[in-house]
């Protein structure tokens, strides 16, 4: 009898030892979270050593925001839900707020970004934003400038194979860019490829030209026949109608800057070219009025001359169409590139004392891209040595037509005064001009030169040879 008693006693101490809880509270208490993002709440048991099997989460509006087992909740439509924790009979609860995220747009896809209609007939423009959930879905379809008249012309007067192949080429890179701006900034520069998107085009005997020295080929650029193939359809492109109101075309084409070698003596595309014969009797083509010689010895050298020669010898078949036409005294016309190139052709602009780091040395011939004027009324030629560049376009451009034009961007006031109110500084090193590199708040220390008046005078030119890092606009 006396075991029985002291078994009882024992298990009744055994049972008094097991601690329930007493209480469960959610941290925090209330929470604002964004839309489609995610929050982690913490619970909390008292006392500290009662005994649970577990923590059991809820959510009262699962459409809002959801939270697993581990009390990770994820938000998902704007609104409010109670999300609660229970264990052992004791309860907490935290209200969760879940606000609308703004999710910026990236993008608009077209599904469309050429099309050719004939007069009469419509057709219809589809398009959504990018990326989809973005907040603002709003799209409207407008031409900003109704007056104004724009058209792609690349690829327009080719094959049908090559214009389907342009524009195929354009959508992809539209794509592209959509999803490259989604990107994380710091990513977006390797996505971009130098606007090629790290498109892979194999080399066929249709797109490419395979040279033999400096006057045999096999072959055609079709990057350069996009571009040229425009030039000849200048006249295509020309509507010329009776009336006295201004009109401004501004056309934008790029066959030089794909270079390839031409049949001479025209400069006219050929998949086979031998120009041997034409180019060991006409050499004194390269020696300039002055008596000095333009070098054209190399490859690239030759390649280039000849691309531009093809450029302008079509633009100049259109001015004759417009002299034809008697619009071509009351027009000013302005020829302009947007940059020069290394290439080494002419003596008096070469500076091998001045050595760089990414070329030869310096070539000033680089820094002074075509800029060719005829103005109302002018029928010949005249030169005009003093340092310009492709900046200067809008004031000629401007120049007794619009009083104190203005940049409609910047509202600054387009003029060349600054030009002549300091030295005006180039920047030598090609590397630097990169902004992957050069990205900061002001140019970081390079190779920098300077020129006023005749570019051809030698003595006109200023340089820094150190890698200096400009402060002020004068040379110390």
């Amino acid at each position: 009898m006396r075991k029985l008693i002291s078994l009882a006693a024992l298990l009744a101490i055994a049972v008094a030892c097991v601690k329930e809880p007493t209480s469960l509270t959610i941290t925090p208490s209330e929470v604002e979270i964004e839309q489609y993002s995610s929050y982690k709440l913490e619970a909390t048991v008292l006392p500290a050593d009662a005994e649970y099997a577990g923590i059991f989460w809820t959510t009262t509006n699962a459409e809002v925001a959801t939270v697993n087992d581990n009390g990770l909740v994820q938000a998902f439509n704007p609104g409010t839900t109670v999300i609660r924790a229970s264990t052992g009979g004791v309860t907490g609860e935290c209200i969760v707020t879940v606000k609308e995220a703004f999710i910026p747009v990236t993008g608009v896809w077209i599904n469309y970004t050429e099309y050719t209609v004939i007069k009469g007939e419509s057709f219809n423009l589809e398009a959504s934003v990018v990326p989809e959930l973005a907040t603002n879905k709003g799209l409207s379809f407008y031409s900003e400038r109704p007056e104004i008249r724009c058209f792609i012309t690349k690829g327009a007067f080719g094959s049908p194979e090559v214009k389907q192949r342009t524009i195929d080429s354009n959508m992809r890179n539209f794509f592209c860019f959509g999803l490259m701006k989604s990107l994380p900034l710091f990513s977006q520069y390797g996505l971009y490829d130098s606007g090629g998107y790290h498109m892979i085009t194999l080399p066929d005997t249709a797109t490419t030209q395979e040279r033999d020295g400096t006057s045999k080929a096999t072959g055609i650029n079709q990057a350069f026949m996009e571009g040229y193939e425009v030039l000849c359809g200048l006249k295509q492109m020309t509507r010329i109608s009776d009336g006295a109101d201004d009109t401004y075309l501004f056309l934008y084409n790029d066959a030089p800057h794909e270079p390839m070698l031409t049949l001479e003596p025209d400069y006219v595309p050929s998949a086979e070219i031998d120009n041997t014969e034409y180019d060991e009797s006409h050499s004194d083509r390269y020696v300039l009025k002055d008596g000095s010689k333009i070098r054209v010895g190399s490859d690239r050298t030759v390649i280039h001359y000849h691309a531009n020669m093809a450029s302008l010898l079509r633009i100049g078949e259109w001015l004759d169409y417009l002299k034809q036409a008697d619009v071509y005294d009351n027009s000013r016309i302005i020829l302009v590139s947007d940059h020069g190139y290394y290439l080494y052709q002419s003596q008096k602009l070469l500076f091998p004392e001045h050595k760089l780091d990414y070329s030869q040395y310096v070539d000033a011939g680089n820094y002074f891209p075509l800029l060719m004027v005829k103005d109302f009324g002018e029928h010949g030629f005249r030169t005009d040595d003093s340092f310009m560049t492709n900046a200067d376009v809008p004031c000629i451009a401007f120049e007794g037509l619009i009083d104190n034009p203005v940049n409609p961007f910047t509202g600054n006031p387009i003029t060349v005064d600054e030009k002549y109110a300091h030295d005006q500084f180039i920047i030598t090193e090609h590397k630097y001009w990169s902004t992957s590199t050069n990205n900061g708040t002001c140019f970081i220390a390079s190779t920098w030169a300077a020129v006023s008046d005749n570019i051809w005078n030698r003595t006109n030119w200023k340089f820094i040879d150190e890698r200096t890092l400009l402060k002020e606009h004068s040379i110390p």
